[in-house]
């Protein structure tokens, strides 16, 4: 979308407004209808070195073209007279009214001026300028139409405007990273080393982290603002090279609002160098008590493993003297089982005599007279009559014992 506005052909400039979808988005303009406006006003070419700077992004510091560029040349479209071209990149912070993450993010605009230094008139093409920008814009514009000023609007005053509406938020901001500053370097400052409490401190690798990036933001305002500051510069020289060429005259009240701007910026920068190094001396301390805390968190993991080694090899010894133990109880049951198994062999070699013992001694196998009238004949053995009860007995219960456990073993 391109507008214009002012269209008064004889004394008014012209003003080409060319927005984003979004702050890292495409301008909402065709290719075709952009070069036909550079073509067409022959806007020189270091223009385009600042129209890079938008567009797809991934990171803040993305095609980030700082300073300004001029030059004062010859045009075709002005019957030969001559053009003074001024053009830079103004960035600033501004509240993203997000709920959520940093409620500030960096914005920037461009501005690109072309003065007819025959007419004095100017053309202005203005990326992405913010909507307070626009605003006070048009109020100037309007105040200068009540007037019924034919000589239009100050060329420098647009350019106070745009200053003017940067600066406005510089302090408050570096005051949000004062605070989160203050968070960590409190951190630092008054943990415990040695000995940690409920109350204490929790100083964790995140707190780092978090100090990482905050040194990025600081490291990247810095450089913003020495960009700001070359562009309030660039300015204050474009305001004497108008003054120089005649195009305007002297406003020491215009210059003294630039040299202030200046000044602003110039505390800025060293406010924001400041705490810079305040942020090394936090990161320096962070990093110490975290190795103090690992190194001691190390030592006690280290006792631990020295105590449960002791006590491994405490019950090692210990598994060592009941192994000894039962070795000296295992051969003391070898000899005793040798013992046995040497009685065993006594004890069968005696079973035969203790079974012929045993059946002499029953009533199996009896002794009887040869005469009963007469002792002195000598006697004999008589074998009862149920002697086979015994000898089937005996059969039927060793096949019992000799089968069963082949029957378990097989089963």
């Amino acid at each position: 979308m391109t507008v214009q506005i002012n269209k008064s052909p004889s004394t008014q400039d012209a003003f080409y407004f060319i927005f984003q979808q979004s702050s890292w988005g495409r301008f909402c303009v065709s290719l075709s209808a952009f070069k036909i406006l550079l073509a067409s006003h022959h806007i020189f070419v270091p223009f385009l070195d600042f129209v890079q700077a938008y567009g797809f992004k991934t990171h803040e510091d993305t095609h980030n073209w700082s300073g300004y560029r001029s030059k004062t040349s010859r045009a075709a479209d002005h019957q030969g007279s001559d053009i003074h071209e001024f053009c830079y990149n103004l960035q600033y912070v501004d509240l993203n009214g997000r709920n959520r993450g940093d409620p500030w993010s960096l914005r920037q605009c461009g501005v690109y001026q072309q003065i007819c230094l025959k007419t004095c008139r100017s053309r202005w093409v203005l990326l992405q300028i913010s909507d307070k920008m626009r605003a006070q814009l048009d109020q100037a514009l309007r105040n200068k139409s009540q007037k019924n000023d034919k000589l239009g609007i100050n060329p420098m005053v647009p350019h106070v405007i745009f200053i003017s509406a940067m600066a406005v938020n510089w302090q408050e901001y570096l005051e949000h990273l004062q605070v989160q500053l203050s968070v960590l370097d409190e951190k630092a400052c008054f943990s415990r080393i040695n000995r940690r409490s409920s109350n204490d401190f929790p100083v964790s690798l995140q707190d780092s982290q978090n100090l990482q990036l905050l040194r990025q933001k600081l490291l990247r305002t810095s450089v913003v603002l020495v960009s700001c500051l070359e562009v309030v510069e660039g300015c204050r020289l474009h305001y004497r090279k108008l003054v120089t060429l005649k195009v305007i005259d002297e406003d020491e009240q215009l210059l003294a609002e630039i040299e202030v701007y200046i000044k602003q910026i110039q505390r800025h920068s060293i406010d924001i160098n400041r705490i810079l190094e305040y942020s090394l001396g936090t990161s320096q301390l962070l990093s110490k008590i975290l190795d103090i805390r690992d190194n001691k968190n190390l030592q006690e993991a280290t006792e631990a493993i020295q105590n449960n080694l002791d006590i491994l090899q405490r019950t090692a010894s210990q598994i060592h003297g009941e192994n000894t133990t039962l070795t000296q109880i295992a051969r003391q049951g070898h000899k005793d089982s040798r013992m046995l198994k040497i009685l065993s062999v006594i004890a069968t070699l005696y079973l035969p005599a203790s079974l012929i013992a045993t059946l002499f001694s029953s009533s199996l196998v009896q002794s009887q007279l040869n005469d009963d009238n007469d002792a002195t004949k000598g006697t004999h053995f008589v074998v009862s009559s149920q002697f086979w009860i015994f000898v089937l007995s005996s059969v039927c219960l060793a096949a019992v014992t000799i089968i069963y456990p082949l029957f378990r073993i097989i089963t």
